[in-house]
Parts: structure tokens; C-alpha cells; sequence
């Protein structure tokens, strides 16, 4: 029996970061023919036909990682069998607090974004970090792999693949390609 307190608590600090998520994607939407740059730059870039890109590296990889990295929670909802514990009240504030930064960072960048379009941003998250964002995103994995942890603790050693993979692709991947399209444009 799985305890209804840590789906509850996993569920609230999911919300938090899918609430942050879904605002701060509807706000900078520009409409249905709106392109995330990182598809095209993926397209622009390769050696092979933009079919193999869009099939692999925009819809096969991200659900494959997403997938992996949600373990966590297949370890905490299906197999967890231990009471709801401090555990999963840190994981609940990881989770919560990453997607605080990640909320605070993006206002951040968007009031810079304002004043500054041309400059990079180096006040408060932005000046303590390149990729407050990224940090704040990894954060929550590693909260997601928390819960699993806390509900079945023989599953941290496998479980462990999804915050790794996750932290692995945004500094693998993402960081590199911000990177270079800041360099491009600022």
C-alpha cells in the first residue's frame, strides 16, 4: 500500500513546478507557428536530414530522458512501501523550492529583457549563475529521485540514472547550446 500523504505531497510539488512551467511558457508564447530556436539550431546544425532530427532528438530523446528520469516517482507511487518520512518533506521542498528559483530567475530575465535586450544579464540569479534555470531544473529531478528514495530506499542506486541523465543533458546539451546563441546574440 502506497501512503495517500506522499502522492498527495509528490502531486502538490509537481503542480508548484508544472504552474511555473506552463506560466512562464504561456507568457513568452507567440502562437501556433512559434518555433522553440533549439529545434531549428538542431536542424541548422546537423549533417543529416531534418526528419532524422525532428524524429530523434526533438520527439524520440526528450521522452526517452523524461521517461528515465521519472523513476523516481515509479520508485516512490508503486513501489514505495515506507510511511510518509522527513524524507519526503525534503524532497517536497527540493521540488518546491527549485521550481522558487526557476520563478525568480525568469522574472529576473524577463525584467532585464526589458531594459537590457542586448546585454547579458548579471543581477541577482543571473549574477550568481549562468544557467539559474538549468540549475533550478536539474533540482528538481534530483527532488523527484528524493521521493523515490524515501519511499523505497533499495531503489536509490537505480533510480539514480534519472536525476543523473537529466543533469547530464542540460550540461551536456542545453548549456552549451544557450551558450552559443547568447554568444550569437549578445
Amino acid at each position: 500500500n502506497i501512503p495517500v500523504g506522499r502522492t498527495v505531497l509528490l502531486m502538490v510539488a509537481l503542480n508548484i513546478w508544472a504552474v511555473r512551467l506552463t506560466v512562464n511558457w504561456g507568457r513568452g508564447w507567440s502562437g501556433l507557428r512559434h518555433e522553440d530556436w533549439r529545434y531549428v539550431m538542431l536542424r541548422k546544425d546537423a549533417k543529416v536530414p531534418g526528419w532524422i532530427i525532428d524524429l530523434s532528438a526533438v520527439h524520440l530523446y526528450p521522452t526517452l530522458q523524461v521517461w528515465v528520469a521519472c523513476f523516481g516517482m515509479y520508485a516512490a507511487l508503486s513501489l514505495g512501501t515506507k510511511a510518509l518520512n522527513a524524507l519526503d518533506w525534503t524532497a517536497a521542498a527540493v521540488v518546491a523550492l527549485a521550481a522558487l528559483l526557476q520563478f525568480v530567475a525568469d522574472e529576473q530575465m524577463r525584467k532585464h529583457r526589458r531594459t537590457n535586450p542586448t546585454l547579458p544579464c548579471r543581477s541577482g540569479l543571473w549574477g550568481m549563475s549562468r544557467h539559474p534555470n538549468y540549475f533550478g531544473e536539474a533540482t528538481v529531478w534530483w527532488g523527484i529521485w528524493l521521493f523515490g528514495v524515501a519511499g523505497n530506499p533499495a531503489s536509490w542506486w537505480w533510480t539514480l540514472i534519472g536525476p543523473v541523465s537529466m543533469s547530464g543533458l542540460l550540461r551536456g546539451a542545453s548549456t552549451p547550446m544557450m551558450d552559443k546563441r547568447s554568444i550569437e546574440r549578445r
